[in-house]
């Protein structure tokens, strides 16, 4: 088997809700048992965002930290490209949320525009996620001169939008890949594969990157410099049930969360369906059918009985955002007066 470069995605490793992170759990159980070949000629890249947080719950680092752990095992070296999620700014310090793994002695987290001459003869241009002074990202890697752009690289691995030269005016904006010469293109930050240079998230993180169509994946550069798009196995998935039906089997290495529609209350969804993943009800209100997600939407079922509590049922029911100035003399004007 020859020399291979192999890069993956966005991970997004989360316990936000409990169908992330068990999604998290079934791509390590995977990349544990899979094979990729002899260590020695297997090195790895991943485009960032290798967690949904800057700061992170402890369940969370342990899954970070098994990860890493088996590609330093699997492979002779793991390049990591910063992505926006890994380095935030909270209360003006600085969180770096990849940070312990620089105990790893062959694994390289790269902060900043870097060429790599990789053990196994890769030449490498990372161009990660950083913040820049007075510019935007992708005018700072636009303006780099002959230096990076005048050479041919084996890969190119970064983490933001590509310029469009069409399209709506945000899809306009980002860098100009035109301007990099790369046989093997692995670009994070957008999860899904609407160009072939994005590599794609390894899990849809929400219902909306969710298409049961759209193959995930990671991208192999060979030692004769041929790309293969290798498919991943479904991690998470997400159904739509109707209350009171049978749910599909649940599948031992994918995460499956469920919809249920006709449903009054999540409590309701909850009753009936004890052991499953559950997101999201649809239901009937009084401003008709309306989706609600359970993980964040709050559900109430405090009876109407003054304009008052009218006012916050509808904000509620509705997801209206409403400043604070703007409430307060709403109450004003619907408390009632003696």
């Amino acid at each position: 088997m020859s020399k291979r470069f192999i890069c993956f995605g966005d991970i997004h490793f989360s316990s936000i809700n409990q169908w992330n992170f068990e999604a998290g759990e079934h791509f390590i159980s995977w990349f544990e048992s899979h094979d990729f070949g002899n260590p020695e000629e297997i090195e790895f890249g991943f485009v960032g965002d290798i967690a949904e947080r800057d700061t992170n719950p402890g369940n969370v680092v342990d899954q970070i930290d098994r990860l890493f752990k088996l590609c330093s095992k699997k492979g002779k070296h793991t390049y990591i490209a910063i992505g926006n999620h890994d380095k935030k700014l909270y209360h003006d310090i600085e969180q770096h949320s990849l940070v312990f793994l620089r105990k790893y002695k062959n694994i390289s987290v790269i902060e900043k525009e870097t060429v790599v001459d990789t053990e196994n003869g890769f030449k490498v241009l990372f161009l990660p996620w950083q913040r820049i002074q007075g510019q935007t990202l992708h005018e700072y890697y636009d303006s780099l001169g002959d230096d990076w752009t005048t050479h041919h690289y084996d890969a190119l691995v970064g983490h933001w939008q590509i310029k469009e030269n069409t399209g709506l005016a945000w899809q306009q904006v980002g860098v100009d890949i035109s301007r990099f010469d790369a046989t093997c293109m692995c670009i994070g930050h957008i999860h899904n594969r609407v160009r072939d240079e994005y590599i794609g998230s390894v899990f849809p993180n929400n219902i909306d990157e969710y298409d049961p169509n759209h193959s995930r994946g990671y991208k192999v550069l060979n030692e004769d410099r041929t790309v293969i798009f290798e498919e991943l196995p479904e991690f998470l998935k997400y159904e739509t049930i109707e209350i009171g039906t049978t749910p599909i089997e649940t599948n031992k290495d994918c995460a499956v969360v469920y919809t249920v529609k006709n449903c009054v209350s999540e409590l309701e969804a909850k009753e009936k369906y004890p052991n499953l993943l559950i997101r999201g009800i649809e239901r009937e209100t009084l401003f008709g059918k309306e989706k609600l997600d359970v993980s964040t939407d709050v559900i109430s079922n405090i009876q109407v009985t003054d304009p008052l509590t009218a006012l916050d049922e509808m904000i509620k029911e509705m997801g209206l955002t409403v400043s604070r100035p703007v409430y307060a003399d709403l109450k004003k004007l619907l408390k009632p007066t003696a």
